[in-house]
């Protein structure tokens, strides 16, 4: 992905620029993602807007912040909409699209599609705050919670990292993002802190993505301890910050969809078969999709040795052996 020129103008009916020239200004509000699900919502109160000439200053401090920890060599282009909103479109290695599409203001909804499905993730009510789009293509909402600023980056991968900037110790230490998840969904919390996104509950569920490990860093670039937990339908990411921190904070919630699970399933697939090496593995671990889902929650080769003790080490092994299972299940 090519950074957008710092030297970038825009054309007419496009962007508008703040007072400070720093960055585009999305104006526009789509109706369609008010009424699903807010993005921004932080379980402490709403601070008031801010003048236009501060916005654009606290923008220009976040997206610093932000692309300082979180980097900026992935963040993927994106075109400005009719409706106010970005939309990001990256490929697969097969060629299938996945669309990230980026709210004009905060209290409108990220949403990512691949694969027919779509999955939104909001932050509960939060402001108005219009985003501001740095040269980089980072997009930052100011003051969307009191002593916090919310940014977004579309990945080159297909995902999207919605990222909260906690400015001082008087800012809330939870963060509720409301999850928009197609009928039937449900969510896995796994061991290692991620958190999986399936179509159900049964043994042909299929996954849809899932949210990296959760992770904070202060200013300093120093871990802060931070957590995920599913309730009500929302994800929460708590933040164990305190006065002593150096601020400002980062946090990031990273949506990763799972392009890869239908070839991932699909290696397994072909090998259950009763004249199969690997077989009486796969059936004891429950079958082809169960042994999808197993090797793809873990992270490395011995995870999945320990994850699969029904098959035993050996039929691990053969599983592990499977053509395709190592290119395509380690998401």
């Amino acid at each position: 992905m090519q950074a957008t020129s710092s030297c970038w103008r825009p054309h007419q009916g496009d962007f508008a620029i703040d007072r400070g020239g720093f960055m585009p200004v999305l104006h526009g509000t789509s109706a369609s993602s008010i009424a699903a699900v807010a993005v921004g919502a932080l379980i402490l109160g709403i601070a008031p807007t801010a003048s236009a000439a501060d916005e654009q200053s606290k923008a220009e401090r976040t997206a610093a912040a932000v692309e300082r920890i979180a980097g900026t060599e992935d963040i993927a282009g994106s075109a400005l909409q009719s409706d106010g909103t970005l939309k990001s479109v990256t490929a697969t290695e097969a060629g299938q699209p996945i669309t990230v599409t980026t709210p004009a203001t905060a209290s409108g909804t990220i949403s990512t599609t691949a694969n027919g499905a779509t999955v939104g993730i909001g932050l509960s009510n939060a402001s108005q705050a219009k985003g501001i789009k740095s040269p980089n293509g980072t997009v930052v909402y100011p003051d969307v919670a009191k002593d916090a600023d919310l940014a977004v980056q579309p990945t080159v991968a297909g995902g999207v990292r919605a990222l909260t900037t906690v400015n001082n110790a008087n800012a809330a230490k939870e963060y509720r993002f409301d999850l928009a998840l197609p009928a039937g969904a449900v969510t896995d919390h796994l061991e290692d802190g991620r958190i999986l996104v399936l179509t159900g509950t049964d043994e042909d569920a299929d996954i849809l993505g899932s949210f990296d490990a959760p992770w904070a860093k202060d200013a300093n670039g120093n871990a802060v301890p931070t957590s995920y937990r599913v309730q009500d339908g929302s994800l929460i990411q708590s933040i164990d910050f305190d006065k002593n921190t150096a601020f400002p904070v980062v946090a990031d919630p990273l949506w990763s969809t799972a392009w890869k699970w239908t070839k991932c399933a699909a290696s397994v697939v072909v090998a259950f078969f009763p004249a199969a090496k690997a077989y009486k593995a796969i059936k004891a671990l429950g079958g082809a999709k169960a042994t999808a889902r197993l090797l793809w929650g873990a992270r490395t080769k011995g995870d999945f040795i320990r994850y699969a003790k029904k098959a035993g080490k050996n039929g691990a092994v053969q599983i592990l052996g499977i053509a395709g299972v190592q290119s395509y299940c380690f998401g």
